[in-house]
C-alpha cells in the first residue's frame, strides 16, 4: 500500500452511511521508521561491549544493557529502580582508593552542570571482598524539547581493572626502577638528540650542581655549562666533539674514558670515568644517548698518593741496596786487606816452622806457634763475618751427607784442647749407645759444636768442667748435642740478646772474654739451615746447658765408609818438574809462595796483573796457572777467560787463589773457568 488513511464511518438513515477519513500516510511512515530506530537502537544497546546503565531524573536506574550487567556481574532486574544517591550494593572509591561521596558522584554532577561528564575513573567493591573493579565513566544528560533540566541521563563505562592493574605494575617498576638509578653510585644521563636531557638520576644531578641545577628537558654537557675545563688523559685540553656526550650521540660505544674538570685557574676540581652508548630506534634512527659518569677523584688521589710511596719505597730500595751494596764492597775490601797480610803472615810462619829457612830453636818455635794462633784467631773473626755475609744474602747451602758422630765429637773437642789445657778445664764426653751417623753438613755442625766448646771454655774458671752429650730419640726422629759447662752462667733475661749478632751479655765481660759476639748468631743460622733448633737452660754461677737439636732417623743412624788417603809426604817426588804460572800483586804473596813452590821442585814464572799472565801463559804454556783474582791493569776472572778462549790453554789446570771470600765470588770464578777455588790464606 502507497497510503494510510484514518477512517471513521456514521451511519446516515436507512441504508445511507458517511465516512470521514484522514490521510495518515506520514504519520504511519513515521512510526515504522521510528520502530526500525527503535529496533536498530535496541541492537545496538543489546551489544554494545560497553556497559550502559539509564538513569531518570530522580537518578533512578530504568534501564541496563548485557554488558553492564556482565562488568557489575548483576542481573538487570536486581539494579533497575535502585537510586544511586542511595545504593548501598557497592562501595564506590575514588581513582585513589579513598570512599566517593555522594555528591561526587558523575551523574549528580551531570545533573547539576546538565553538561556531560567524561573520563570518571571510579572503583566498586562490593561490601565483604576485597576485589575492586575499576571503571572509566562517561555520563551523557538527555533533554526534551522545551525542558531546560535533563529529563534521562545514560552512563557508558568500561571495565579497566586490568589495564590499572598493568599500569600499577609499569608504576611500581617505575618507581623500583627510579629507586635503583637514585642509589647509583655512578652518575646516569640520557640525553635526546636534540641534545636534551631526558633521564638523570641524583648522582648525575650532583654532577651537574656544580654550577647550575640541571633538570629533565633542558640542555646539558659537562664542561662547557658547567663553567670549567675538561682536560683529557695526555693533560691536554678536550675538544667539545670529543666529549662524552658528544661522543655517544654520534653513535659511539666507549668505556673508561677519563677526563678532568679543572678550574681555568688549573687547580683539579675532580677527576670522571665516563662509558657511553647510544641506543636507537626500530627504523635505524639514533634515539637516545646513554652516559655513564663515575668520580674517580678519590681513587686518583689514592693512586697519586700511591705513586708517591711507591717512590719513596723505590728510592728507599735503592738506598738500601746501595747501602747492600756498599757493606758488601767494605766486606769483600776487609776480607781482601786483611786476608792478604794474615795470608803472608801465617805463609811464612809456615814455612819457618819446618825450617824451610834454617834451623830454629825451641824458643823460635813457640814463639812462631804464638805468631800462628794469633793469626788464625784472626782468620776465625774474620772467617764469622763473612759466614754472616752469607747467611743474609742468602746464599749458604749445606752440603749433606753421612757424618760419623763419634769422629764429629773428637774433632770438635780436639779443636778446643789446647785452650781448655791452658786453663786445666777437664773436657769430658758422652755418647749414648746405639748412635753411630747421622746425616748433616759434617764441616757447618763441627763449626757449630766448636763454636758452643770454644764459648763454654771462654766462661769457665780455670779447673772447671766442659762436656758434650750425645743423645738420641727414635720416636720424635731427633739427636740431640748438648755443650755444657761449669762456668759463670747467663741470666734468663739475658737469653734473648745471646743470638743476635755483634751483641755482648756485658761490655766488662767482652773485655775480659774477648770476641765480638757472632758465634752463637752463626750457630743458630747453622741449626736453623740444617733444619733443627738450639735452647739454653742456664743460672748465673751455676754453669749453662745449649741443646742443639737436629732430625735424625735410622736410616742415618749409619756409620760411613772409610776413606783412607795416603799421607802427604814430606818433600815430593816429580817425574817431571811441574811448570807453574803464579798470578799475584801481593809482591810478599809472590815471594813466599815462588820460594814454597821452587823449595818443592816446581819450575815457577810469575806475573803481576792478567795481562803479564795471559802474555806469560802463551808462551810457556804451564802445566798449572794459579791465578788471583784482584789484579791491575786486568783482573783474574778476565784473564781466566782469556785462557780459556785459547785452544792452547782450555785445559790447563786453573787455581784460583784469591783473598776474595764473599758470597758469589767462588760461583764466579767457576763460572770463569776456574777448576779449584781457594781464599787466602791458604797452607801449602
Amino acid at each position: 500500500l502507497s497510503r494510510w488513511y484514518d477512517a471513521i464511518i456514521v451511519p446516515y438513515g436507512g441504508e445511507l452511511f458517511a465516512v470521514l477519513f484522514d490521510d495518515i500516510t506520514d504519520r504511519k511512515q513515521s512510526e515504522v521508521a521510528l520502530q526500525v530506530s527503535e529496533a536498530r537502537y535496541r541492537t545496538l544497546f543489546e551489544t554494545m561491549v560497553q556497559g550502559v546503565i539509564y538513569y531518570d531524573a530522580e537518578l533512578r536506574i530504568i534501564g541496563v544493557n548485557p554488558a553492564a550487567e556482565q562488568i557489575l556481574e548483576q542481573q538487570a532486574d536486581t539494579l533497575i529502580g535502585r537510586t544511586i544517591t542511595l545504593d548501598q550494593s557497592f562501595t564506590i572509591l575514588r581513582e585513589d582508593g579513598t570512599p566517593l561521596p555522594a555528591e561526587e558522584h558523575p551523574a549528580l554532577i551531570a545533573l547539576h552542570t546538565r553538561q556531560v561528564v567524561r573520563g570518571v575513573v571510579l572503583g566498586l567493591t562490593a561490601p565483604g571482598q576485597q576485589r575492586v573493579r575499576w571503571l572509566r565513566i562517561d555520563v551523557v544528560p538527555t533533554f526534551e524539547a522545551g525542558q531546560e533540566a535533563p529529563t534521562q541521563f545514560y552512563a557508558l563505562f568500561e571495565d579497566i581493572s586490568v589495564q590499572r592493574q598493568t599500569e600499577q605494575t609499569i608504576r611500581a617498576e617505575q618507581q623500583q626502577l627510579t629507586t635503583i638509578l637514585e642509589t647509583m653510585e655512578e652518575a646516569l644521563l640520557v640525553i635526546r638528540p636534540d641534545g636534551s636531557i631526558a633521564l638523570l638520576n641524583r648522582m648525575a644531578r650532583q654532577l651537574g650542581s656544580i654550577s647550575v641545577e640541571h633538570q629533565v628537558g633542558s640542555q646539558f654537557d659537562l664542561h662547557t655549562q658547567s663553567g670549567l675545563i675538561a682536560i683529557g688523559p695526555d693533560g691536554q685540553e678536550l675538544p667539545l666533539e670529543q666529549g662524552p656526550i658528544s661522543r655517544a650521540m654520534r653513535g659511539e660505544r666507549f668505556s673508561g674514558m677519563e677526563l678532568c674538570l679543572r678550574e681555568p685557574s688549573g687547580s683539579a676540581v675532580r677527576w670522571l670515568s665516563c662509558s657511553g652508548a647510544p641506543v636507537y630506534a626500530p627504523d635505524g634512527s639514533l634515539k637516545l644517548g646513554v652516559i655513564t659518569i663515575q668520580d674517580i677523584s678519590s681513587r686518583k688521589q689514592d693512586a697519586v698518593a700511591l705513586q708517591a710511596h711507591t717512590d719513596a719505597l723505590r728510592q728507599a730500595n735503592a738506598e738500601l741496596t746501595r747501602a747492600l751494596r756498599l757493606k758488601d764492597e767494605f766486606l769483600a775490601m776487609m776480607s781482601h786487606e786483611l786476608r792478604t797480610p794474615l795470608h803472608v803472615i801465617l805463609g811464612f810462619s809456615e814455612a819457618l816452622d819446618e825450617q824451610l829457612y834454617g834451623p830454629l830453636t825451641s824458643e823460635q818455635h813457640q814463639a812462631l806457634a804464638n805468631v800462628s794462633q794469633s793469626g788464625r784467631h784472626l782468620l776465625a773473626i774474620l772467617s764469622d763475618i763473612l759466614d754472616l755475609a752469607h747467611f743474609e744474602a742468602g746464599k749458604e747451602q749445606l752440603d749433606l751427607a753421612p757424618v760419623e758422630v763419634e769422629h764429629l765429637c773428637r774433632t770438635a773437642l780436639q779443636f778446643v784442647q789446647a785452650k781448655a789445657q791452658a786453663k786445666s778445664i777437664r773436657l769430658l764426653r758422652t755418647l749414648e749407645d746405639g748412635i753411630h751417623g747421622l746425616r748433616a753438613d759434617e764441616r757447618r755442625l763441627t763449626q757449630v759444636l766448636v763454636n758452643l766448646l770454644d764459648n763454654a771454655v771462654k766462661f769457665t774458671p780455670a779447673n772447671g768442667r766442659v762436656g758434650l752429650e750425645v743423645t738420641a730419640d727414635p720416636e720424635q726422629e731427633q739427636i740431640q748435642f748438648v755443650v755444657w759447662d761449669t762456668g759463670i752462667g747467663i741470666a734468663e733475661a739475658d737469653y734473648g740478646r745471646l743470638f743476635q749478632p755483634f751483641s755482648q751479655l756485658d761490655s766488662r765481660l767482652s773485655r775480659e772474654y774477648g770476641g765480638i759476639g757472632l758465634g752463637l748468631t752463626l750457630v743458630r743460622r747453622l741449626v736453623d739451615l740444617h733444619g733443627g733448633s738450639v735452647s739454653l737452660s742456664s743460672k748465673p754461677g751455676e754453669g749453662s746447658h745449649f741443646t742443639v737439636t737436629l732430625p735424625w732417623s735410622t736410616q742415618d743412624n749409619v756409620v760411613p765408609p772409610v776413606v783412607m788417603s795416603p799421607g802427604a809426604p814430606l818433600q815430593p817426588t816429580w817425574s817431571w818438574a811441574p811448570r807453574l804460572l803464579l798470578a799475584e800483586d801481593h809482591e810478599l804473596t809472590l815471594r813466599l809462595y815462588s820460594e814454597l813452590l821452587r823449595q818443592q821442585g816446581c819450575t815457577v814464572t810469575t806475573a803481576y796483573n792478567g795481562e803479564e799472565a795471559l802474555a806469560r801463559a802463551q808462551e810457556e804454556r804451564p802445566d798449572l796457572v794459579i791465578m788471583d783474582i784482584q789484579m791491575p791493569v786486568m783482573d783474574g776472572l778476565t784473564a781466566i777467560r782469556r785462557m780459556r778462549a785459547d785452544l792452547g790453554l782450555a785445559q790447563v789446570p786453573i787455581i784460583a787463589l784469591t783473598a776474595l771470600a764473599m758470597p758469589g765470588d767462588r760461583e764466579r770464578c767457576m763460572e770463569a773457568g776456574a777448576n779449584r777455588y781457594l781464599a787466602k790464606p791458604v797452607s801449602l
